[in-house]
């Protein structure tokens, strides 16, 4: 068994719902958390609002954190909304990450979308 620990960000998602599936099945991991926007079908994974993140940073106390993070213009319906989704959130989880014991960071993201000023 590893002691390998690992956060999904976005997990709802079209790129999370397929990572939380292969991260799942290898033997990499000897536990996952799910951190989403959405309700999930699991029973177990705490479901929070991205804008209360800060408050949850014992979230962050793995080895590995997988941010798959995105929205659209379309379903944000607004440019702020958006840039909340696509950047804001994943600025300050990338942050929570560096302050915790936090060995790997990946981030999936549409091309361009962390080239905000």
């Amino acid at each position: 068994m590893t002691n390998k620990t690992a956060l999904i960000l976005g997990a709802t998602g079209v790129v999370g719902t397929q990572l939380v599936k292969e991260i799942s099945n290898s033997k990499i991991h000897s536990e996952i958390h799910l951190l989403t926007r959405r309700e999930m079908k699991f029973t177990e994974p705490k479901c929070i609002g991205f804008d209360n993140l800060s408050k949850y940073a014992d979230l962050f106390k793995v080895t590995d954190v997988f941010i798959c993070l995105g929205t659209t213009i379309k379903k944000a319906k607004a440019k702020e909304a958006f840039r909340k989704i696509d950047y804001d959130y994943v600025i300050e989880a990338a942050k929570m990450a560096k302050t915790s014991i936090v060995k790997e960071l990946l981030v999936i993201t549409a091309m361009g979308t962390l080239n905000h000023q």
